[in-house]
């Protein structure tokens, strides 16, 4: 019985199967989430001491919904953002999608270049 190549194994061009792989969950997961901690991180640099803070307005109005359940409101955030990733992996896991490291040096010169 003949056996069926994944579609990233299949023929493609290096450069397709790069385009292919990073147009899912996974590695636009893996790309957000060091710009969410690294913009966490300079907000707080930013903001210290402060009596008025700098803030983006999404930030703000997250911020404001999130505390409005509660002070467990940032961590119910943290634990939503967990929980996708974790859904993203396996979702992706199942398609067999790779992870090649390699793919995120390009993903930034890509996104420097746009």
């Amino acid at each position: 019985m003949p056996t069926t190549a994944p579609d990233f194994l299949s023929t493609r061009s290096a450069w397709q199967r790069y385009h292919h792989a990073t147009r899912t969950a996974s590695y636009g997961f893996l790309m957000a989430l060091p710009l969410l901690v690294f913009y966490e991180a300079l907000i707080l640099l930013v903001n210290r001491g402060q009596v008025m803070q700098v803030r983006v307005g999404a930030d703000v109005w997250m911020k404001a919904l999130l505390n409005s359940l509660g002070g467990a409101g940032l961590h119910v955030l943290a634990v939503v953002v967990l929980l996708v990733g974790i859904g993203v992996f396996i979702y992706d896991r199942r398609k067999s999608v790779p992870l090649r490291p390699r793919y995120f040096g390009w993903m930034v010169a890509e996104s420097a270049g746009y």
